[in-house]
């Protein structure tokens, strides 16, 4: 049943009711109000959730959350007959282009955590480009021309197309949830002495069910029930965007989560189960907030391909397992190419810890012996609890010695005498630092109380033991040192620049 079999009747909104299908029309109003309600706690969510309101991810969110509500009310326009003009289909048409599209690069604005091939990434989003392209305009010029005076022309031909479309979509996201649980399954692997069956059960029933609400539509749709579909669609779009906030929960809570935890809870408040910076499970005491050291806009990851806590390579032969994880017997040689996505990862998570979690710009992660799968990464959380750090502790509480002897760890700034102590006793063979701590005392001025920085290199703490950690940086010639200073000038130029 197309929209211009629904058009042309004078009954009133009451009296459409009654002489139609009453379990029909129910259902329609039930689905749009549900829809509506879970898009106005998704715009809710997106603003307490998000520290910086920026970014694709974010948008995509915001902007497929708000389309919700004009999708449906332009539907329930047409459906019952109140006002069925060309302005109730452009409503409608304008918000399932957001809503159904900015759902798609939703799910490629996530891809980022897990997905680490450049190609893939591109190719996804060539995808969800082409297809809009494809699907959209055809699909908007028949459904607008089977409401105008010619509507014989274009009424079959709509009809025909929209289950076209429908499928196209609904095969896109598929293909981006199948993506998304492939690479979260090998994430998951990458972390030793933990037991994430239940989590990885957890995304994978998400993600299928994702699949089975397009499904669903499918379904409906070409049982003939059209005002029972497109409200579905409204619904079931506003579920998986919910659904959006839990699966990315339980990946980042994975990557950040502590081994060998205390087990203490921090306080947690009722949009704990989407706020991420507030999730309870194993993480430190209130007085402190590593929670959120790992919580990154999946965008900003994207710009400066960073990833987090996951494996940089498509490629299966350099997974890293529990089970394959073996003593390196020297340290790999760092090519150019590594050495500038590490440092690319190291500066977007600096970038990311100032703008979503209000963190000072340190940042640190930690490569394995592959110099490509990133194992963990940390901002810095206080002035005693430095990037690199706690990134050394965590590492030595995971690691073995002689494991950590091929890994190298990636800082945007040179570690102080305290972070260079720990780096060394973990035992990580190699550290890269893009900017010294010459520059940074430089930046920051003398004498600020919050930035006491030490004159004294980190290779003056590393000749004096007794095992070897090799050390690069600054990388000045690269122009890393220049990028991470303008990136860390917005923090210092409010705190105490001189």
């Amino acid at each position: 049943m197309s929209i211009s079999g629904i058009l042309g009747s004078n009954y009133g909104l009451a009296a459409r009711s009654t002489t139609d299908n009453i379990a029909e029309r129910t259902a329609v109003a039930c689905l749009t109000a549900i829809a509506w309600y879970n898009a106005l706690e998704l715009i809710v969510l997106c603003f307490t959730t998000f520290k910086r309101y920026g970014g694709c991810y974010f948008w995509c969110l915001l902007i497929s959350s708000i389309s919700i509500i004009p999708f449906g009310l332009g539907y329930l326009l047409i459906i019952f007959n109140v006002y069925d003009s060309y302005f109730s289909v452009a409503m409608e048409l304008i918000a399932w282009i957001c809503m159904v599209t900015g759902q798609s690069l939703v799910l490629w604005s996530r891809l980022h955590l897990v997905v680490h091939s450049p190609t893939v990434l591109r190719w996804t989003l060539a995808m969800i480009i082409v297809d809009a392209i494809i699907f959209h305009i055809p699909a908007s010029v028949l459904e607008l021309g089977s409401h105008s005076n010619k509507s014989d022309l274009f009424t079959s031909g709509f009809n025909i197309f929209e289950r076209i479309q429908l499928i196209a979509f609904s095969v896109q996201e598929a293909i981006l949830s199948m993506i998304y649980s492939w690479e979260a399954v090998r994430l998951l692997n990458l972390r030793p002495r933990g037991n994430y069956r239940g989590t990885l059960v957890q995304l994978l029933v998400v993600n299928l069910a994702m699949i089975c609400m397009d499904a669903a539509i499918i379904g409906v749709q070409y049982s003939g029930l059209f005002d029972v579909h497109v409200t579905l669609k409204a619904f079931a779009y506003s579920v998986k965007l919910k659904l959006e906030y839990a699966i990315l929960g339980k990946l980042v809570d994975a990557t950040t989560q502590k081994f060998g935890s205390s087990g203490v809870s921090a306080p947690t408040d009722l949009s704990e189960f989407v706020d991420l910076s507030h999730h309870p499970n194993n993480q430190p005491p209130a007085d402190s907030d590593s929670q959120a050291r790992i919580w990154d806009d999946p965008e900003n990851i994207a710009l400066q391909q960073t990833r987090v806590s996951s494996k940089l390579s498509s490629d299966p032969r350099s997974d890293l397992t529990a089970d394959t994880m073996t003593t390196p017997t020297t340290l790999s040689p760092l090519t150019s190419a590594q050495l500038d996505n590490g440092a690319s990862r190291c500066l977007a998570l600096q970038q990311s810890g100032q703008d979503i979690h209000g963190k000072r710009p340190f940042a640190a992660i930690l490569l394995a012996p592959d110099n490509t799968t990133q194992l963990m990464s940390s901002l810095s959380l206080s002035h005693v609890r430095h990037a690199e750090c706690e990134l050394a502790r965590n590492a030595a509480d995971n690691y073995s010695w002689e494991y950590l002897a091929g890994c190298t760890m990636i800082s945007t700034w040179e570690p102080c005498a305290m972070c260079a102590g720990t780096v060394y006793w973990a035992h990580i063979g190699r550290l890269v630092y893009l900017a010294s701590e010459k520059t940074l005392q430089g930046l920051i001025g003398a004498g600020n109380p919050e930035n006491l920085t030490l004159d004294l290199p980190c290779r003056d703490i590393f000749v004096a033991g007794q095992t070897k950690v090799e050390v690069i940086g600054p990388l000045t010639r690269e122009g890393w040192e220049r990028r991470v200073v303008d990136d860390a000038r917005r923090y210092w130029s409010k705190h105490g620049q001189s």
